[in-house]
């Protein structure tokens, strides 16, 4: 009788959690969905030996509604020695160059690891840089991105563009 009764509590006990699973309690907003979609991350390597991360998400899929006059894209660098990323629109010019299709961004704004974007769509973290990125639009369906400067770079990251 002793082992009918601890039997029976434990298939109660385990029998009432079965319905659950690890993802039971995980929702994500359809951006996050698009933007988990979208991530590509790509090895900074400086003659062979890893210097840094390279991740990118592709705003224009993420959000089309807001991210439509250009190309945007969402930018997160990790490099060990700290090299910024080149501003077309700044006089002082960082050691990093990111290209699409091998054209050079219109716009780039730094942005702090707290806002909403940033926050919504990386997991943060304290030493990565985070960028928004903007280029001319592309008629090409086919896009590859990379960045390069002293010594480093990428590999080719490819996107294509999702026509409706």
């Amino acid at each position: 009788m002793k082992n009918l009764l601890s039997t029976l509590s434990c298939i109660l006990f385990l029998g009432g959690c079965s319905h659950q699973n690890g993802f039971s309690k995980f929702a994500m907003e359809p951006s996050q969905e698009r933007s988990a979609n979208s991530i590509q991350s790509s090895k900074i390597l400086k003659e062979g030996v890893v210097e840094g991360v390279l991740s990118l998400v592709y705003l224009n899929e993420v959000d089309p509604s807001v991210y439509n006059t250009h190309e945007y894209f969402l930018v997160a660098i990790y490099n060990k020695e700290k090299k910024e990323l080149s501003n077309p629109n700044s006089f002082l010019q960082g050691a990093l160059e990111i290209t699409l299709n091998e054209k050079l961004p219109i716009k780039i704004k730094e942005l702090a690891k707290e806002e909403t974007i940033v926050a919504r769509l990386f997991s943060q973290s304290t030493w990565n840089r985070y960028y928004l990125v903007a280029f001319e639009e592309e008629k090409e369906n086919k896009l590859f991105l990379s960045l390069k400067g002293e010594g480093v770079s990428s590999q080719i990251l490819r996107y294509s563009k999702n026509e409706e």
